[in-house]
């Protein structure tokens, strides 16, 4: 795993939720969105990472799929 691109994303979810306790939550929670899978499960590759940053940004602008 690339720790700056755990952390970027961390970072992201934290600013987003404004709380880092839900966005932590939120990483470890399985996610319809996304199968069912954890979007902190998804981490692992540059791949996952976008899909994770994409849903976050659908988030920060509202768009709850």
């Amino acid at each position: 795993m690339n720790l700056v691109r755990i952390l970027e994303i961390r970072s992201f979810a934290n600013q987003i939720f404004g709380d880092e306790e839900k966005a932590e939550a939120w990483l470890q929670r399985p996610n319809g969105s996304l199968s069912g899978q954890k979007p902190g499960d998804l981490l692992k590759d540059d791949l996952g990472t976008v899909v994770v940053r994409e849903l976050l940004e659908q988030i920060d602008h509202g768009i709850f799929a």
